[in-house]
């Protein structure tokens, strides 16, 4: 291969895939939505290209001249670009990507490479007016190193190209030592690829004296600097309603309980700083808290959405209480009808207590009797035990005339001083007759 088909020219249109490529969504950057043999392309061209920003390669990471050659191949399945990757060079290809990419990030405004995340199908896309308005921004100097140029950076003023090389150094955050163990760990990876040395040393002269993990660096600063501020517009009216639109699209996905239907989940932090909580899942339905798995959708802090998001959602739509309440209710009427079924077939059938769907004399049907219970040989298990159900109490609701009244003393009423007197006092009266009775009977 000509060496001149790797190098790469200021020109916008060298570093874009053609059109007609679609394999690779730039709106998801290292996801493949469309034939099986796309997802088996990626996963082997990930497997080969072992670096540890494969998992920022995207299609406009790509280098033109691979795409090119993917394009040609009669059938693009796994074995065939494997044997492509392999007679290009791995090492060509990771050289090729790696200055791409660089281009990318010192050329590129920086909130477009933010948009390009995978993460970022989840988060709220805040209007530039929002960020620019110095008021929703109080504090976060305070919080976040270097955030005024972290601003400029995300309204797109500047480019990365436009700092020198000692700020961007300064601005990555990377000490000295760090600096040190990565060119050791290069220098080592450099002695070992014996094959191939040729063609590296075609991009000594061209390589940048800013390294891709400085701008990789750079990026995640800024990205968690829009996560700051996005947890801010989260809680208004126009990034509720985003939000409120993921929901109905069902982007966090579904409650994986079963008495839930599949209720859509909600995003929530546990704390309102960086880098302390990965964002949770939070299900209105069961109010429990789930993690997100990596292999379903990408990690995010926490902070992006705070504390205080769902509390304010919940309150700003009340109508998701009626929703949540129509869907468990639809998986509470068929399971009741299939318990009808089993019934009518054979009435001396055995219910357990747990599973009973209808009403019997003496027991009044509750939620309660619909919330999974693990059994070990129809054993409940001891809610001490590390496996025991977790949080259940905040699935038990007043069902009684009784417990409501207390239910709506203990959260809504104002404690009567005279009121718990009065209790006290009458109660020690009883006490004092239930004495007076029995000595008579003595």
């Amino acid at each position: 291969m000509d060496s001149s088909e790797l190098e790469y020219q200021n020109n916008s249109s060298d570093f874009f895939a053609p059109n007609e490529y679609s394999n690779f969504n730039a709106s998801t950057p290292g996801s493949i939505q469309e034939s099986e043999d796309n997802k088996n392309f990626y996963a082997n061209l990930t497997y080969l290209l072992q670096e540890e920003q494969i998992n920022l390669i995207n299609n406009e990471d790509l280098p033109n001249f691979l795409v090119s050659k993917i394009e040609s191949l009669p059938k693009k399945n796994a074995s065939s670009i494997k044997s492509l990757v392999q007679e290009i060079g791995i090492n060509k290809i990771q050289s090729a990507i790696y200055h791409k990419r660089h281009w990318r990030l010192m050329n590129t405004n920086l909130m477009k490479l933010i948009e390009e995340k995978r993460e970022f199908k989840y988060l709220c896309k805040i209007p530039k007016s929002y960020i620019a308005d110095e008021f929703n921004l109080t504090g976060l100097n305070q919080q976040i190193q270097n955030f005024s140029t972290l601003h400029k950076l995300l309204l797109g003023n500047y480019h990365l190209s436009n700092f020198s090389n000692k700020s961007l150094k300064k601005l990555s955050g990377l000490n000295s030592s760090t600096l040190k163990r990565k060119r050791i760990n290069q220098q080592a990876m450099d002695n070992d690829d014996d094959s191939d040395s040729d063609s590296d040393h075609e991009y000594d002269d061209a390589e940048p004296e800013i390294k891709l993990y400085h701008l990789e660096m750079i990026l995640h600063r800024a990205f968690t600097a829009y996560g700051a501020i996005h947890a801010r517009y989260v809680i208004t009216k126009d990034g509720l309603d985003q939000i409120a639109e993921k929901y109905d699209s069902k982007t966090y996905g579904p409650c994986p309980r079963y008495y839930c239907s599949e209720v859509q989940l909600l995003p929530c932090g546990v704390d309102d700083f960086p880098n302390h909580h990965i964002c949770k899942l939070y299900c209105p339905s069961c109010l429990d808290l789930y993690e997100i798995s990596p292999n379903l959708m990408p990690i995010l802090d926490g902070s992006f959405f705070g504390r205080s998001f769902i509390g304010i959602f919940l309150n700003a739509f009340t109508e998701l209480d009626k929703y949540v309440a129509k869907k468990k209710m639809g998986i509470i009427s068929e399971s009741l009808r299939q318990k009808e079924n089993v019934l009518k077939a054979n009435k001396n059938q055995f219910i357990a207590y747990d599973d009973v769907m209808f009403s019997k004399p003496g027991l009044k049907h509750t939620l309660q009797n619909f919330q999974y219970e693990p059994k070990v040989f129809g054993f409940r298990i001891n809610q001490n035990s590390e496996v025991g159900p977790k949080m259940k109490w905040l699935r038990h609701w007043p069902v009684s005339d009784v417990q409501k009244r207390e239910f709506e003393l203990c959260e809504k009423g104002i404690p009567d001083i005279n009121q718990a007197e009065e209790e006290i006092k009458n109660k020690k009266n009883d006490d004092d007759n239930i004495d007076i009775v029995e000595h008579d009977a003595l």
